[in-house]
């Protein structure tokens, strides 16, 4: 898939993410987007060509980084090879952007061998992630788009200075 051709399917899933989610979710969604690329798994294994892992290699470099529409492009359109898949979520609604989760199949494949029956507009899949039961507060039938960020956000490890100043305040 040519990079044209991709940038336009990424541009219409987009569409249909930011349509989708309003549907779901109460948070206003910002015109203003940003990109976090995650591939599917961080372990570079025999059953991935070279170039593939090559691939890995270089999206884990951007792991936690707001990217651009260009820069997502640039960064999953090689050669005319593509993730085999894409699943796309709302991650996060701030008041001034909204911000798009990308986890991306490491196997990378050309226009010709992707799913066009399973999707509109491959390798892009627009899904909506739905809290669990404990995490959901609807209002009005509706749930929080940043669930899912303040969950990741309790899961990460703090820092051995945050641990000491917990542990001091503490003791005091």
């Amino acid at each position: 898939m040519d990079k044209l051709k991709f940038k336009q399917h990424f541009e219409n899933s987009l569409e249909q993410l930011v349509d989708l989610t309003k549907q779901y979710c109460y948070n206003d969604l910002v015109e203003d987007l940003g990109f976090i690329i995650e591939p599917s798994g961080t372990d570079i294994h025999n059953d991935l060509d070279d170039f593939e892992k090559k691939n890995v290699t270089t999206l884990l470099q951007f792991k936690d980084k707001l990217l651009t529409v260009n820069q997502v492009v640039a960064l999953l359109s090689l050669d005319g090879k593509v993730p085999l898949w894409i699943n796309m979520t709302v991650y996060e609604s701030r008041s001034d952007l909204t911000v798009i989760h990308l986890l991306c199949s490491r196997r990378l494949r050309m226009d010709n061998q992707l799913f066009y029956n399973a999707v509109k507009f491959p390798p892009f899949n627009v899904l909506v992630a739905m809290p669990p039961d404990p995490l959901r507060q609807n209002i009005q039938g509706k749930f929080d788009v940043n669930w899912k960020k303040r969950f990741d956000n309790k899961q990460k490890p703090k820092s051995l200075w945050t641990k000491l100043k917990r542990l001091w305040a503490r003791t005091s």
